[in-house]
């Protein structure tokens, strides 16, 4: 899969699958690609207010976590003016470094899934 032609809002919904196990929804009555109107939680047990989905690309609370325990090495490149991240061969390379990051999480676990 060519993560580099998502868009920030489909990497976040791609990682909150896995990580929140499929658990959230699109709030009723709203639909798209726009990340307010996606939350997490039991469709059948959703709270008010609902809390919102991730955003992994976005923010380091979010994606810190991950970062952590998957052990995502992330590099400057000075001459290229973009974020690297890597763990072993998968790598990736972005604007922004959870971008970055959040890419090879999703290829380490497109591998492991293999």
């Amino acid at each position: 899969m060519n993560y580099s032609e998502m868009t920030d809002f489909e990497i976040n919904k791609a990682v909150g699958e896995i990580v929140l196990e499929g658990k959230w929804a699109c709030k009723p009555g709203y639909s798209g690609n726009n990340s307010t109107s996606w939350y997490y939680g039991s469709v059948d047990t959703f709270i008010n207010p609902y809390p919102l989905l991730p955003d992994y690309c976005n923010s380091w609370a979010d994606a810190g976590p991950i970062i952590d325990k998957h052990k995502i090495d992330l590099v400057w490149y000075e001459i290229d003016a973009c974020w690297g991240a890597h763990k072993g061969m998968p790598c990736a390379y972005e604007k922004s470094p959870l971008r970055a990051a959040m890419i090879i999480f999703l290829k380490t676990q497109e591998l492991s899934d293999a």
